[in-house]
């Protein structure tokens, strides 16, 4: 909304280019609280299974929402110039497309990085037979190696879209982002509730 204020200001396009923000992450909490209907166990009884199945129920929901908010705001035409690069409704809602792309990837990479089934993980309790000091040079060492290909994402995303939008196209994708944040925010609360429920159990002396 600011970046909108600075770049549009004294437009008669001012007020909707303010609007648009709020629309998608109006847009977006609502596919979220729908997408939280969607997680339901499988047959295979995967937990982070259900979960993904909501999150991509909402990613999928969010596009049909950020067009929705781009058709009813801004419009898929011209609005104006951002740093002598021409901004069109239609590259905006392609900016808000790449933002949420964004987000999936670094699902990914996230889950391929701390999955005990992944090799990361399997190389770090692999390096821990050896010793203490194999375990925190190998833990050392993935940890380093798994930020690069977010950060390389992140950079991706942002040339891409001020490309396309100026600096106003990549606020317009970070604010798709952060619209995913209600579903990804309950994604990341499963760690700590499966942990403490672990732990009970395992104090209870019940079976796994």
């Amino acid at each position: 909304m600011v970046l909108a204020a600075i770049f549009f200001g004294g437009t008669p396009i001012l007020a909707t280019a303010m609007a648009y923000p709020l629309a998608i992450c109006a847009a977006c909490v609502i596919t979220s609280i729908i997408g939280t209907f969607f997680v339901k166990l499988g047959t295979n009884n995967s937990i982070m299974g259900a979960l993904y199945k909501g999150l991509i129920v909402t990613g999928a929901l969010s596009i049909l929402g950020l067009g929705a908010a781009t058709s009813f705001t801004i419009g898929w035409g011209s609005i104006g110039t951002v740093g002598g690069i021409e901004v069109r409704g239609g590259n905006l809602f392609v900016c808000g497309l790449i933002g949420l792309v964004v987000t999936a990837l670094i699902v990914v990479i996230t889950e391929y990085y701390t999955g005990t089934n992944k090799r990361p993980v399997n190389s770090i309790a692999q390096a821990s037979v050896t010793g203490h000091g194999t375990n925190v040079i190998q833990g050392l060492a993935v940890s380093l190696e798994s930020t690069a290909l977010p950060a390389i994402v992140i950079v991706g995303g942002i040339i891409a879209t001020y490309q396309l939008a100026g600096l106003f196209g990549t606020a317009i994708a970070v604010t798709a982002m952060l619209g995913l944040a209600g579903m990804i925010v309950a994604l990341d609360a499963f760690g700590p509730v499966t942990d403490n429920a672990g732990g009970i159990a395992e104090m209870s002396h019940l079976s796994p």
